[in-house]
Parts: C-alpha cells; sequence; structure tokens
C-alpha cells in the first residue's frame, strides 16, 4: 500500500488496486542493481547476490525482472533467498547436491537477522529463507538444514502495542508501561535499550509515587492516571511504533494477548499497593495518607 497515491483509486477493484501498487513497486526496485557479496574466506566456491539502495529493495523477491537477473547471473534455475533485514534481499543460486554452500548462507541471513534485532539503525525483517524457481512464487525453503540453522532463533514473539502500553498506564500506573517497554525490547533481542528502560523506571517511579503522596487530593493526584497513560502511550509510539508495526507486518510477531496486558495490569497495581503500605509501615509516609 506504500505505492498508492493519496486518496487510492477511487472505484476500482482490490486487484486493480493492488495491481497499480505491484507496478510502482516493480518501477521502483527496477532500479536497483545486484552486488557480488564475498564468501571466499568462508566457502571460496560460492556466489551471492546482494540487492539493497532502497527501504523496499526486501520486497524485491516478488519482482519477475529482479529474479530473472539473479538467476542468470547465477547461471541457476532456482534461488535461496533471504531477507534478513528492511532494505536489503540476499541471494544464492540453490543446489541440492551444494550442502556447504546452503549452510553457509542460511547461518549468515541467521546471523545478519541477529544482529538487526541488538541494533537500533537497522529494522531486523524476517529470518525465514525462500526457494524461488523461474517462473514461480516464493516458497517457504523447508529443509533440516534450514531448521538446524534457525533452531536458535525465536517462533514467535509477542510484543505489547503503543494503545495496549498506554490502557495499561491509565489502570496500572506507569509501572505497568515500563515494564511493557522493557519486555519488548527483550523480545526483539536489544538488552541495552531493555537496561535503560529499566533503569528510567527505578528512577521515574519513586519521584511519581511521591508527587502523589505529597498533593492528595489536588489536581495532581486526580490527573495522574491520565497523564500516566497518555505520556507512556506517546512515549512507547515514539520509542517502538515502527519497530512493532515492522515486526507485526512480517508476521515475525504477534500482538501480545489482552489477557496477558490486563495480568500485567494488575500486578503493577499490587506492587504499587505493597510498595506504598511498606513505605507507611517504615514512617516514610504518614498514617493519615
Amino acid at each position: 500500500m506504500a505505492y498508492l497515491p493519496e486518496g487510492g483509486f477511487e472505484g476500482e477493484t482490490r486487484d486493480e488496486i493492488f495491481g497499480h501498487a505491484f507496478n510502482n513497486l516493480s518501477r521502483k526496485v527496477g532500479k536497483l542493481s545486484w552486488q557480488t557479496l564475498d564468501f571466499s574466506e568462508k566457502l571460496p566456491a560460492m556466489r551471492a547476490l546482494s540487492l539493497g539502495g532502497d527501504f523496499y529493495a526486501s520486497e524485491a523477491l516478488l519482482v519477475d525482472e529482479k529474479i530473472d537477473e539473479a538467476l542468470e547471473r547465477l547461471g541457476a534455475k532456482k534461488l535461496l533467498v533471504c531477507r534478513p533485514v528492511r532494505g536489503q534481499l540476499l541471494a544464492i543460486a540453490l543446489d541440492d547436491n551444494n550442502t556447504s554452500a546452503v549452510q553457509t548462507f542460511l547461518s549468515a541471513c541467521a546471523s545478519h537477522f541477529k544482529e538487526a534485532q541488538a541494533r537500533d539503525d537497522q529494522v531486523a525483517l524476517d529470518f525465514r529463507s525462500w526457494v524461488i524457481e523461474e517462473g514461480q512464487s516464493p516458497q517457504p525453503y523447508i529443509d533440516v538444514l534450514v531448521q538446524s540453522s534457525q533452531e536458535e532463533l525465536p517462533a514467535e514473539q509477542n510484543l505489547y502495542t503503543p494503545v495496549q502500553i498506554g490502557v495499561a498506564s491509565f489502570f496500572g500506573t506507569a509501572l505497568a508501561g515500563f515494564y511493557m517497554l522493557y519486555s519488548n525490547y527483550q523480545s526483539v533481542g536489544k538488552p541495552i535499550l531493555a537496561k535503560r528502560v529499566t533503569l528510567s523506571a527505578v528512577f521515574i517511579m519513586p519521584l511519581l509515587m511521591m508527587a502523589v503522596i505529597l498533593t492528595p487530593g489536588g489536581t495532581y493526584d486526580r490527573l495522574f492516571p491520565v497523564a500516566s497513560g497518555l505520556v507512556m502511550g506517546v512515549i512507547a509510539n515514539r520509542a517502538q511504533g515502527s519497530m512493532i508495526q515492522d515486526a507485526l507486518r512480517s508476521r515475525s510477531v504477534c500482538k501480545q494477548s489482552f489477557l496477558r496486558a490486563c495480568l500485567v495490569t494488575i500486578l503493577s497495581l499490587l506492587c504499587v499497593f505493597l510498595s506504598l503500605l511498606g513505605a507507611v509501615s517504615m514512617g516514610v509516609v504518614p498514617e493519615s495518607w
């Protein structure tokens, strides 16, 4: 849908609309050129190609002209392709008798996907590999080699959406939102960012709780749930919105369940209540509060 003009094509059928979008995609990726990758250190006889230079280069596996170019350059009848990161398509000639080349290629794709998960400047797109025969649509590459090379990769991850984070923060305080942000970063393999969220929660949550305690019945006290929901929802959308949308669009993850979000909300409320109860017992907060 990224290649439709503003307003779409009113009055046209779904197939016609997608036909226009596909033609626009074909014209855009048609300008890109395949580049040869050097695998000489791992496997001297292996030849691989890379297509990049555009945000939608990964979708070139749907464009017959670009696939035909790769088949011709590699002198092959079948391609094994992968798109580990947004904006890149990798390909080799698929030879069932050359298992070493296939294994090396799959390992490189899996490593590239994992590295992208841990980086802020790349979007991990898909850890699966595809087989494309001349004139045929891409098919998932189902083989023991694929399963063994990807057995350490998560088959499916669930992410909290910005809406879930905002609603949970409204009902369960900002602590629920911080946990969901942390969980999302952990799920996509970004432990450094997850740690930053944890440190932020450790610093901010006590300040928020003290603000509520020191202004009982005040405007801030009454608006605290609304403010928590809005602020955490906006933060989630700005910090993780694109990451979540790309992950959901590539179907490498699913949206976290409603029940799980409710559970996090309830546990967050319980944690805040126990913290306040402990503060009262230690005399930090007056019992009259």
